[in-house]
This record gives C-alpha cells, structure tokens and sequence, in this order.
C-alpha cells in the first residue's frame, strides 16, 4: 500500500486592477513536508495581463513574480529585490 502524502499548495494570481474583481492565474507553489519537498512555478502570459490592463508595466510585475519565486524556495537573497 502507498503511504500517504499530503501535498499542499497554493495558486498564485495577478489582479491588474482590483476595482474590477478580475484576475488570471500565474503559478502554483507546492510543498509536502513529509517528502521535504517544495516546488514553485510560474508563467505569465504577456498578452493576456494587457488584454486586463494596457497600462500596466509587465517588467514590474515579472520582477515580483521572480521575487515571490525565490522566497518560495527559501533563496536568502530574495528578500533584497522586493
């Protein structure tokens, strides 16, 4: 019988404009402690964030996205870019 393992995550999300209540997903981070493992992952579809807002700067949104990545998977250095 396989043992169990629980694994948790979590889905990560760009809101471009909160008053609109809209929002796309961009990643998921996932962890189980029993196998002492966690992983993260993200994509960021370009032309689907400006399609939600044509204004919005998606070099400063891909810079906060690699920052979440890096402090998802413990790097000590992530902390210096947000």
């Amino acid at each position: 019988m396989q043992e169990l393992q629980l694994y948790e995550y979590a889905v990560i999300r760009v809101v471009p404009r909160v008053e609109r209540e809209e929002f796309f997903n961009v990643g998921i981070v996932m962890f189980c402690k029993k196998k002492a493992f966690i992983g993260c992952s993200i994509f960021l579809h370009d032309k689907k964030l400006k399609c939600f807002d044509e204004e919005i700067d998606i070099d400063v949104v891909n810079e906060n996205l690699k920052a979440f990545e890096l402090i998802a998977l413990g790097d000590k250095n992530s902390l210096s870019l947000l």
